[in-house]
């Protein structure tokens, strides 16, 4: 009988070491992970993880996710859906991009732009052999961004046999630009920006920088719709909320697109990000007030203020705004060129009037 219980349990741990699981990989900050949700397709993209250790998702802001694996991460991003009222249920997978399913992408002044996948011993003579540089390509200054963001300049017309000190291997997620030979120091930012023109060019300016040195966005601008035109390559399509770290370099046309004002919706008063934002039908006051960053931190939700043309005139509705959001109200439709005013806090509370009853105590001898 013992001999049978030992086997048994022999058996059993022979099982479970060929059965079990890998551990999951603990997540990163600088990551880059996909996250689809069956429930809202707007959120399924690729995110990079900031260097604090957060995703910055449209509608529900920044979870910190560093040190979590695929299902705790998941689990985050469901539970904020669903405590924000954004989703009734939320049905989220996280997959963190491994080394193995990252590739090498390259572009610029090539015949040949596209992606390779990573392999061990990948340098950048592969890449030049497969992107097969332009005459104007300018291979003095080669730039390397890597998925942490970090870049390096490759003089790559130095490149012996037997040397690799200027051809260096590449990392999985690299980015390899290939510019145009230029003596130009300026790119132009245009559109929704205050100050739209050309500007001055220093190594390692920001998209974010770029805007700034413009006098910042206008108020009807689409953070989503950021057109960027690089020499020798196509024009592509960015977002402020996830791209604002791209380097800008010499030559480069931004164009910030600005939203309509028959297809926005604005929202003032006691929130944290008041302005107006991109409509999409669909759009309930509660997802409104996330679009606008939430509640200020001493605005307490009550009765908000629905203002929406009709025809020639404006007809305006109050809300009660708890109601909604704990579910005792169903939640508002809302319509292209709706406006939300959330009351501000007022100043005159009961701590303001603590002076006047010790004066009127004073005066009235009560």
């Amino acid at each position: 009988m013992a001999f049978l219980t030992r086997m048994f349990l022999c058996l059993l741990m022979l099982l479970t070491l060929g059965f079990a699981a890998p551990p999951d990989k603990a997540i990163r900050a600088n990551d880059k992970v996909k996250v689809v949700c069956e429930e809202e397709p707007a959120l399924n993209r690729d995110y990079i993880i900031t260097k604090d250790g957060y995703i910055l998702m449209s509608f529900i802001g920044a979870i910190k996710v560093v040190g979590c694996t695929e299902d705790e991460a998941a689990d985050r991003i469901e539970e904020e859906l669903v405590r924000q009222r954004i989703l009734r249920r939320a049905t989220v997978t996280v997959t963190l991009l491994t080394s193995e399913k990252l590739t090498i992408r390259f572009s610029g002044a090539v015949k040949n732009a596209g992606e390779l996948p990573w392999r061990d011993g990948l340098r950048v003579s592969d890449i030049v052999q497969q992107a097969k540089p332009q005459e104007s390509a300018d291979l003095e200054r080669i730039r390397i961004e890597s998925r942490l963001g970090k870049i390096s300049i490759i003089n790559y017309t130095k490149v012996q046999p037997g040397n690799n000190i200027f051809n260096p291997l590449v990392q999985p997620g690299d980015f390899v630009f290939f510019p145009l030979v230029s003596r130009e120091t300026k790119a132009f930012i245009l559109g929704a920006v205050a100050r739209p023109g050309a500007i001055d060019i220093k190594s390692g300016l920001t998209l974010a920088q770029a805007i700034d040195a413009s006098g910042g966005v206008l108020p009807n601008a689409n953070p989503d719709r950021v057109k960027l035109t690089r020499a020798g390559q196509a024009e592509i399509v960015i977002s402020l909320r996830s791209d604002s770290g791209i380097v800008i370099s010499a030559g480069d046309r931004v164009v910030i697109e600005a939203i309509a004002k028959d297809k926005v919706i604005v929202v003032m008063g006691g929130v944290k990000a008041p302005g107006s934002f991109g409509f999409v039908e669909g759009t309930t006051l509660s997802r409104a007030i996330q679009m606008a960053g939430g509640l200020a931190d001493n605005v307490k939700a009550g009765k908000v203020t629905l203002t929406r043309q009709n025809g020639n005139k404006l007809d305006k509705r109050t809300i009660d705004l708890k109601r909604v959001l704990d579910g005792f109200q169903g939640d508002i439709n809302l319509q292209a060129g709706d406006r939300i005013d959330v009351p501000q806090p007022r100043r005159n509370d009961a701590k303001a009037l603590v002076p006047l009853g010790i004066l009127l105590f004073f005066l009235l001898g009560v």
